[in-house]
């Protein structure tokens, strides 16, 4: 699960919990209110009761008792209502007939809560005023003032969730693309851009991350550029050396010299011009790096170019006994090119095809011009060992060998290729199965 959905799901179970916890509080303390003033409703009744009995003994006025008593029948909450004397003898009663009696209905009984209040007047108490209240019908209007409570919190809580996972992905993306800015720049610096720099204007954690990430960047390609500055500074010092001791091996070739010593003089040349081709690389790759590759472009025959190249490894096909040959059929395709630049590349990738393929093998050239004529693509299929996927996106960068293979180069010629490549507005990709062989191919346009 991805980082952003982990913190909507964690914000949204957060916001959840904090309104089920608080709707579950807000109900307790609702349910208590309500109680509480039940309560005082019921002593409320229970008082005014009391003082319409105290002046109905007073008045002798019977109706006036009658009268309140009706009144208090209508009340759903007054189960019943009755005034007895200090002899526990009922005066008055919402059912009449009980009127005379000295017992009167089950008050005792669980759904009824009694309230009296006894009715004094000066010294005397000639009576006390009972007042029986309905728990069923009370609990009952509880009750539903609680759903009705709620429905309105069911209500503002699915308001206040929408509103607070709003906000959840809002912030889960402002973070998500802060952390996504990171995590490219680290794989830009990973795939070789160490000029790579992240703007994140934020004073909190994630801001100095950045920072210490920009920090890094900028030392990385000062170390960068100070191998690159001492390597080119070293190569081009080595230059000077090398060619003298190729001149003075090839000098010493011409001579009447032992075989012993020309076999020896071979040795010194050819390693001489080995290391002169490295030289030459690094020095490229130098130029590549630094955007100062000098491209010439002119109107070349590709066709013509790659015939040459095949030709130029005729010896060393023949020698391994491997098939090297261009696929069209086309005499000529002209395109705008730097005809020795171009030839580099296509020596490089056929070289690389001749390293890796085993003898009896083929390498087949291909070259497709696009619908349109805006670009042409060609490609250089063998039947080698092939290159582990893990590894395609790793096998232009420089000083990099592919693992699991006998034959070794430099890991300077695919660099310097895509190199070339680029600056002629190209593209250059590897494509391969294990086992089965590889396909460089790259588009240059027209």
């Amino acid at each position: 699960m991805k980082l952003r959905t982990k913190l909507i799901v964690f914000s949204g179970f957060l916001v959840a919990l904090s309104l089920v916890i608080a709707a579950l509080l807000l109900l307790f303390f609702e349910k208590q209110f309500l109680l509480k003033k039940a309560r005082e409703n019921q002593a409320n009744v229970s008082e005014n009761f009391s003082r319409v009995c105290k002046e109905a003994v007073i008045n002798d006025d019977d109706i006036l008792l009658v009268n309140y008593l009706d009144s208090l029948k209508k009340d759903k909450m007054v189960a019943y209502a009755a005034y007895l004397d200090d002899k526990n003898k009922i005066i008055a009663h919402t059912q009449p007939k009980l009127i005379g009696s000295f017992s009167g209905p089950d008050e005792s009984r669980k759904n009824i809560t009694e309230v009296s209040a006894p009715v004094i007047i000066g010294k005397k108490k000639p009576g006390i005023a009972k007042i029986g209240f309905s728990k069923t019908v009370i609990d009952e209007d509880i009750n539903q003032s609680l759903r009705l409570m709620l429905n309105r919190i069911v209500l503002a809580s699915f308001v206040v969730f929408l509103i607070g996972i709003l906000v959840s992905i809002i912030f889960a993306n402002v973070l998500n693309k802060t952390i996504n800015l990171l995590v490219n720049g680290a794989r830009a610096i990973g795939g070789g851009t160490l000029d790579q720099q992240i703007k994140i204007n934020s004073k909190d954690e994630l801001g100095e991350l950045s920072k210490e990430f920009n920090d890094m960047a900028l030392k990385l390609k000062e170390l960068d550029q100070m191998k690159s500055d001492f390597v080119s500074s070293i190569t081009h010092e080595l230059r000077t050396p090398l060619a003298a001791i190729t001149g003075y091996s090839e000098l010493l070739l011409e001579e009447d010299i032992s075989e012993t010593v020309k076999k020896y003089s071979i040795t010194i040349r050819d390693n001489g011009l080995r290391l002169g081709n490295f030289i030459n690389n690094i020095l490229d790759l130098a130029k590549i790096e630094a955007g100062e590759l000098s491209i010439s472009k002119q109107e070349g025959d590709i066709i013509k170019l790659i015939l040459e190249t095949i030709e130029f490894f005729k010896p060393l096909t023949m020698k391994k006994r491997v098939v090297l040959k261009l696929a069209n059929n086309a005499d000529s395709l002209f395109i705008r090119m730097d005809s020795d630049k171009i030839r580099q590349v296509m020596i490089n990738l056929i070289g690389n095809a001749l390293k890796f393929t085993p003898e009896e093998g083929e390498i087949i050239l291909k070259i497709e011009p696009d619908e349109i004529g805006k670009q042409i693509k060609i490609g250089v299929r063998d039947t080698g060992v092939g290159i582990p996927v893990g590894q395609l996106e790793k096998i232009f960068d420089k000083f990099y060998q592919v693992r699991g293979v006998t034959a070794k180069g430099t890991g300077l010629g695919l660099s310097i290729v895509k190199g070339i490549i680029k600056a002629h507005g190209g593209r250059i990709w590897a494509e391969s199965k294990e086992g089965k062989g590889s396909e460089f191919i790259f588009v240059l346009p027209v």
